[in-house]
């Protein structure tokens, strides 16, 4: 999902099964099991739209949390699950980071809105900006 947003497609299940198995290498799509051989020397064969979009509806179900999915959750098993689902977005973000970044021990999606070139909050009246909480050792 995260080389379809990257490649700046509309998050959609055509758009995943064909990052899936048509936009990557070959050897990228094998190692991934994208794509197979079902046998030696076999013509290699891609996973079929319906298998991406049961492998992505299970895990939805699996971690899927709030009142309005699960209304019979119980509190404890929904914050089982939300935790769950935030070590998987963790790995998934982590997985995305270039290694000569530091690993941060918590992540978090920040849905706010950035625009490139737009001047940021001054701090201090020293002119330093810094999208957030306004702390300038955060820039």
């Amino acid at each position: 999902m995260l080389l379809t947003v990257g490649d700046k497609r509309p998050l959609t299940l055509v758009n995943v099964h064909a990052t899936l198995t048509k936009n990557l290498a070959l050897s990228a799509r094998i190692a991934l099991g994208t794509e197979y051989r079902p046998g030696p020397g076999a013509e290699p064969r891609s996973l079929s739209i319906r298998q991406v979009r049961y492998l992505l509806e299970a895990i939805e179900k699996r971690l899927a949390y709030t009142e309005g999915r699960l209304p019979d959750l119980a509190p404890e098993d929904r914050e089982v699950r939300a935790g769950a689902l935030q070590h998987v977005l963790d790995k998934i973000i982590e997985a995305s980071l270039p290694e000569h970044l530091p690993r941060p021990t918590s992540l978090a999606l920040d849905d706010r809105p950035r625009v490139l070139g737009q001047r940021q909050e001054a701090i201090g009246g020293r002119g330093i900006g810094r999208f957030g909480t306004g702390d300038s050792r955060d820039i």
